[in-house]
């Protein structure tokens, strides 16, 4: 199935501080964290996959240039994700209808998530469909275009968090086993190899 109205951004800006090295790189199966993200974005059949890089850009450039993406560079990374939102979202093609929001360390992501957040999006006519885990709501998060806007004036490092609860949108949930997982440091990692 093709979704040629709908596109995909990948937030892997960030500082991987905790972690020490870049999270983007982690070894993955057989590839790396940021390739097998990429792959189940692709997967899903969307129109683009934009990929924001920040902190470890020439790194991490260098492994997914030929992975058949846009990328787009996040210069103020250290200010928050809501920057590279923003980056995503201007870079996104303008005749897409819907963007879906990730982060490269949610190991837990597959395309049968992404497939089904358009799905329910397409379905009930909503204007977001968010990601539900651990009794909160979170990215991936899909926006229809109608709030681009609201995502290009975001601050600071919650994100699109604010938008999750709003009463004004029309709000989808869909459920991510194991979604709270994120792999902040090594431990985090080696705790999803040993599941």
């Amino acid at each position: 199935m093709s979704y040629d109205d709908i596109a995909i951004v990948v937030l892997a800006a960030g500082g991987s501080t905790r972690m020490g090295s870049p999270k983007a790189l982690l070894p993955f199966g057989d590839t790396t964290l940021i390739q097998y993200i990429i792959s189940e974005s692709k997967a899903t059949g969307v129109k683009e996959v934009v990929v924001v890089l920040g902190a470890y850009e020439e790194e991490i450039r260098k492994v997914i240039v030929k992975e058949g993406v846009s990328i787009e560079t996040n210069e103020h990374w250290a200010s928050g994700m809501s920057a590279s939102i923003k980056k995503g979202i201007a870079k996104v093609d303008k005749s897409c209808q819907a963007v879906i929001i990730c982060a490269v360390d949610q190991p837990s992501v597959t395309h049968l998530h992404f497939t089904s957040m358009i799905r329910l999006f397409e379905s009930k006519s909503t204007d977001m469909v968010v990601s539900s885990y651990g009794g909160t709501r979170g990215i991936p998060a899909l926006f229809s275009k109608k709030l681009f806007p609201q995502l290009q004036q975001l601050e600071g490092d919650k994100g699109a968090k604010k938008l999750f609860n709003n009463s004004h949108f029309k709000i989808a949930e869909i459920n991510l086993s194991e979604g709270e997982v994120d792999l902040d440091t090594m431990e985090d990692f080696e705790n999803w190899n040993k599941r």
